[in-house]
């Protein structure tokens, strides 16, 4: 689904499903392009470290990587952009930028075990709880500061395939029954921001246009 969105995003980039006579997003494409391109550069290399298990390494080029969505995420932010524009060009990034935070958490918990990480004595079943609530904190506040749906619903999308692989017999089978909850704690809490989200840019949409 992202690299899908993110080749709308090119394409509308180069003038395909836009209108050059009503919109013109040159500035927006050129404040952005730098860091886009930086991005799928490191994403490319992560591959491959990954694929080698240079876990270093693929941990060096996802925080390039999230640094950089970072960066497009905060400009499209400071831009005023119409619906269209939005769904080609904010939703990619959102989108990119919500499963990017999920990976980032997800590549740092693989570098300290690959590092032999003792954990401090704490169970490994605390530590993914401790995991997933940071995830939360980060994904609820990131949201909520951005007013940002697209970004807040994949990591929902995230916690729900955790809750999948717990609960599932192909999976952990409730096995760790505390991270289950501690999921659909997750998603809950998530819901009701995204539900707020959408409340105050109703209402904001609505003052607007008064």
């Amino acid at each position: 689904m992202i690299y899908v969105l993110l080749a709308m995003y090119v394409l509308y980039q180069f003038g395909f499903l836009r209108n050059h006579q009503k919109i013109s997003l040159d500035l927006v494409f050129k404040t952005v392009g730098p860091a886009f391109i930086l991005s799928s550069l490191a994403n490319s290399a992560w591959i491959f470290a990954w694929h080698y298990d240079m876990i270093g390494l693929s941990m060096g080029l996802m925080i390039v990587i999230l640094l950089s969505l970072i960066t497009i995420n905060g400009m499209l932010k400071k831009i005023e952009l119409k619906t269209k524009e939005k769904l080609f060009v904010q939703v990619p990034f959102s989108i990119y930028f919500g499963w990017i935070t999920i990976a980032t958490i997800a590549n740092a918990t693989t570098l300290l075990v690959s590092l032999g990480f003792g954990g401090f004595g704490i169970d490994e079943y605390f530590w993914t709880i401790f995991i997933l609530i940071v995830g939360l904190i980060i994904g609820a506040v990131t949201t909520y500061l951005n007013k940002d749906i697209a970004y807040g619903i994949v990591i929902i999308w995230a916690y729900i395939g955790i809750w999948i692989k717990h609960v599932s017999e192909t999976g952990f089978d409730k096995m760790y029954p505390l991270v289950i909850y501690t999921a659909v704690f997750s998603i809950a809490v998530m819901t009701l921001i995204i539900g707020f989200v959408i409340f105050h840019l109703y209402f904001t949409n609505n003052n607007k246009v008064k």
